[in-house]
């Protein structure tokens, strides 16, 4: 609900019940979810100001229709959302959408994926090597050849520390149970 506090003060300061935009902007455009080419592939487009829009246009080859008077200034796009969504969508559709990424980011204009799963796996984010590891945990190990747990902690190791973290296994896992007492010493009951 903290992302809805500009709704909330909207509808008490003015009065005002806001609608549904989808992917729209309240001043934004064009911003939306657009089509690309290819099966279900979708590439997510935000031009926020006048000097975002001259940089699409740029990236895009300036097609006849971007000079359209109708898409001047952003007040002007914004107001003309749905010719242009639609012209925006015709350029995208002949494009994949990774070549789109790259294009507009490239001229800093606000660009993202839409991805499916496997697009997800393979993403060299999600395959780069990632600030936590695996380690065995005393708890689980009763199933045979045990269970692993995530936990996180950071590679890097201050200087002086590195033998404590290899003696240690690089983290502590707490066991359940384990600030029990604790808690209960402080007067803290088990079921709050």
């Amino acid at each position: 609900m903290a992302h809805l506090g500009e709704v909330y003060l909207d509808y008490m300061m003015n009065g005002r019940v806001q609608g549904t935009r989808g992917n729209r902007h309240e001043s934004a455009a064009p911003h939306g979810c657009y089509r690309a080419k290819g099966d279900d592939s979708w590439v997510i487009i935000a031009v926020t100001n006048d000097d975002e829009w001259e940089r699409f246009c740029e990236a895009i080859g300036s097609p006849a229709w971007t000079e359209d008077p109708r898409f001047a200034t952003s007040l002007d796009r914004h107001s003309n959302q749905d010719a242009l969504d639609e012209l925006v969508e015709q350029w995208t559709v002949q494009h994949d959408h990774y070549e789109i990424m790259h294009l507009l980011q490239s001229v800093r204009v606000p660009v993202g994926l839409v991805l499916d799963h496997g697009e997800v796996y393979d993403d060299p984010h999600i395959a780069a090597p990632l600030p936590y590891s695996f380690h065995a945990h005393q708890c689980l190990m009763a199933e045979p050849g045990g269970a692993l747990v995530r936990s996180a902690h950071r590679k890097a190791v201050a200087p002086g520390r590195a033998s404590e973290q290899r003696r240690t296994g690089g983290c502590h896992l707490p066991l359940p149970g384990r600030y029990q007492r604790r808690t209960q010493a402080l007067g803290m009951d088990q079921d709050r």
